[in-house]
């Protein structure tokens, strides 16, 4: 069986919210493309980080000197994932949000 031929698996955020920090080109990409692929996103901007939902996934598109600002702002929210798109940057950056996330 070819790769393209395979049945869609479900996505396990296909149920759960998910809040794209950062409305840069990059995370309004990523918000429209997860839009278009039925997942619950809100794009927020790294200044107006509020409740997260039980259950929600929090992706930092935020830039590299931001992410451990960022993260720590959600240390309270408890995500159940938080994770960010720098390609520099470990995940040590994530430690104040409780780095259950990926990068």
């Amino acid at each position: 069986m070819r790769e393209l031929e395979r049945d869609d698996l479900p996505s396990p955020l296909s149920a759960a919210p998910l809040i794209v920090v950062g409305r840069g080109r990059l995370g309004r990409s990523l918000a429209a493309a997860a839009d278009r692929a039925g997942i619950e996103v809100t794009l927020v901007s790294h200044d107006d980080v509020g409740s997260v939902p039980e259950g929600a996934g929090v992706l930092l598109c935020v830039p590299d000197s931001a992410i451990a600002e960022t993260a720590e702002r959600f240390a309270a929210a408890d995500p159940s994932l938080i994770g960010h798109v720098s390609g520099a940057t470990t995940l040590d950056a994530l430690a104040p949000a409780g780095a259950r996330g990926a990068g």
